[in-house]
C-alpha cells in the first residue's frame, strides 16, 4: 500500500542517516512513530569549522554542534534584542514563515545590514530563506551569501530538483563574492508528503547539507 511504501522509505532514510554523516535530523515525531533508532550527529569542535581546501565535506570533524537553533523574525528590533540576550548554537534569521508577504523586502534588508554584527557572536548565523517555489528565494540568497554566515536554511524543499536549484544559485553567488566552493552549508526543511518520500534523495543530493529539519 501507499502507507507501507512511505513507512519503508522513511525507515530507509533513518537507517541511511545512521551510516552516513550527512545530516543532523531535528525531529522527534518520526522516531515516535517508527521504531528505528536515530542518532544525532554532533561534535565538540569549534563551530563554523570548514574544510581547509574550501570544499564541502561529510567529515564529522567539520560538523558544528546544533543543539539549539533560535529562530528570529527578520525585524531589526527583534534581531537586535536576540543578539544581546541569547547565546544559542545558531541564530536562524528568518525571512520565511514568520515574515508577512508585504514585509519580506524589509526583513531581507534588515538581515543583510545586521549580518556583520551577528558574525561577531560566538553562535553560527544561518539565515532562513524562502522556498524555491516562491519569487523571493534568489533575492534572499543574494542578500545573505557571504563571509558573515555559516550556511542557509531553506523552507519547503519537496524534491531533489528543488535542492539542486538552491545549490545552483549558491554556487554562483559564492563565486561572485569570492568564497571558496562549498563554503556555504545548507539545512533544508522537509514539510510535505513529497519531501518525506524523497527525503533520502534530498539529504544525499549535495555535501553542503549538514542537517535536515522536518516541519509541517
Amino acid at each position: 500500500s501507499g502507507m507501507s511504501n512511505l513507512v519503508y522509505r522513511v525507515r530507509g532514510l533513518l537507517s541511511a542517516l545512521e551510516r552516513r554523516p550527512v545530516v543532523q535530523c531535528m525531529t522527534h515525531m518520526i522516531t515516535r512513530v517508527l521504531p528505528v533508532p536515530l542518532r544525532l550527529v554532533s561534535t565538540t569542535t569549534t563551530h563554523g569549522v570548514r574544510p581547509s581546501d574550501g570544499s564541502a565535506s561529510h567529515n564529522l570533524d567539520n560538523l558544528p554542534v546544533l543543539r539549539s537553533l533560535l529562530f528570529v523574525p527578520g525585524f531589526r528590533d527583534m534581531m537586535a534584542k536576540a543578539l544581546t540576550r541569547h547565546s544559542p548554537d545558531a541564530f536562524v534569521l528568518d525571512m520565511e514563515d514568520s515574515v508577512p508577504v508585504d514585509k519580506k523586502p524589509e526583513a531581507r534588508d534588515a538581515i543583510r545590514s545586521l549580518l556583520p554584527d551577528f558574525a561577531k557572536h560566538s553562535a553560527l548565523t544561518i539565515p532562513r530563506v524562502n522556498s524555491p517555489h516562491t519569487q523571493w528565494m534568489e533575492k534572499d540568497l543574494e542578500a545573505v551569501i557571504g563571509p558573515h554566515i555559516y550556511g542557509i536554511s531553506v523552507g519547503k524543499i519537496d524534491t531533489p530538483g528543488d535542492m539542486k536549484e538552491v545549490v545552483r544559485i549558491i554556487d554562483r553567488l559564492e563565486a561572485k563574492v569570492g568564497l571558496p566552493p562549498g563554503t556555504i552549508r545548507v539545512i533544508p526543511w522537509l514539510e510535505s508528503a513529497s519531501a518525506v518520500v524523497h527525503a533520502y534523495e534530498i539529504a544525499s543530493s549535495t555535501p553542503r547539507i549538514v542537517a535536515v529539519a522536518f516541519g509541517a
